[in-house]
């Protein structure tokens, strides 16, 4: 516990990248990497821990877009100019507690 008495992790913020998993492992790794490059390029947000899911493609990943913006949750689109300009990866704003759960049934990687 905190010294205010709160749970210090829920109090610590997490940016998700979401990357699709119809990639070579080096570019799950490359394309995750310029997703974070994207936010924190457009954000000062700190030192977020960061937790990275996969999803099987870009449908998949699509859908995952939907739900964040569903839950009002701010991201960043990374597309690949080798792979016909297509999103590869995305990355959330740094989120906590309750609004993590939104992501709860995606694929740790």
């Amino acid at each position: 516990m905190s010294p205010l008495g709160q749970n210090i992790q829920q109090e610590e913020k997490h940016s998700y990248i979401i990357v699709r998993t119809n990639l070579s492992p080096s570019q799950i790794t490359v394309q995750s990497c310029h997703a974070v490059w994207e936010a924190a390029k457009n954000e000062r947000y700190g030192s977020p821990s960061l937790v990275i899911l996969g999803v099987e493609n870009e449908f998949a990943l699509n859908k995952a877009m939907k739900l964040l913006l569903i839950n009002n949750i701010k991201f960043y689109i990374f597309r690949e100019s080798y792979y016909n300009n297509s999103i590869t990866a995305i990355c959330t704003e740094p989120i906590k507690g309750e609004a993590r759960k939104v992501l709860s049934n995606y694929q740790l990687l």
